[in-house]
C-alpha cells in the first residue's frame, strides 16, 4: 500500500509519496488560489510520474498509489485538491480532522486555531516516539495550555 500525502500550508503545498518502506518522493508546489483544479492535477500527476508512482486512473510507474491523505490549513485550496486527485489520480482525498480522526485530546483555550498540519505532526511525532515527544507549537498558540 502506498499513500499520497499532502500537506496544504500558506505558501506551499508539501507532496509525499509514502509507503512500509518509509518516504518514497517528496515534492513542493507553490500555494495558489488562483489556480485551476484542472491544472493542480495535471501537475501533480507528472510528479507522481517523475517518482515512477502510478495512481488508479493510470500511468506506466511501478508504485501503485491507493489512497490520498491531506491535511491542510487554506479551506480554500481543498476543493482544489479534491477535483485533481478525483479527476486526474481516480482517488478521493481524505482530509486530516474532517475525514479522519487524529485520537490526540486538544487542550488549548481555543482548539479551533489549531491547524490540521499541527495535530498529524504531533500525532506522528507520538507514535515514533511515544515515550519522549512533548509537544510545545509556540508558533500555533502563544500560550500553551498543556502538552502532549
Amino acid at each position: 500500500m502506498h499513500a499520497l500525502l499532502i500537506d496544504i500550508g500558506n505558501t506551499s503545498l508539501k507532496i509525499g509519496v509514502a509507503g512500509t518502506e518509509g518516504l518514497i518522493a517528496s515534492y513542493t508546489l507553490p500555494t495558489d488560489l488562483r489556480q485551476s483544479g484542472d491544472g493542480l492535477g495535471l501537475q501533480i500527476a507528472s510528479l507522481l510520474g517523475h517518482a515512477g508512482c502510478a495512481a488508479p486512473a493510470g500511468g506506466t510507474g511501478n508504485i501503485l498509489i491507493d489512497a490520498c491523505v491531506v491535511s491542510s490549513v487554506v479551506p480554500g485550496m481543498n476543493p482544489l485538491v479534491t477535483h485533481a486527485c478525483e479527476r486526474f489520480l481516480e482517488l478521493t482525498p481524505r482530509f486530516a480532522h474532517r475525514d479522519i480522526a487524529v485520537p490526540l485530546e486538544n487542550r488549548y483555550q481555543r482548539p479551533n486555531e489549531v491547524g490540521a498540519d499541527r495535530l498529524v505532526g504531533a500525532f506522528g511525532a507520538r507514535r515514533l516516539c511515544p515515550r519522549r515527544v512533548r509537544w510545545f507549537p509556540w508558533i500555533t498558540a502563544r500560550r500553551p495550555i498543556s502538552t502532549v
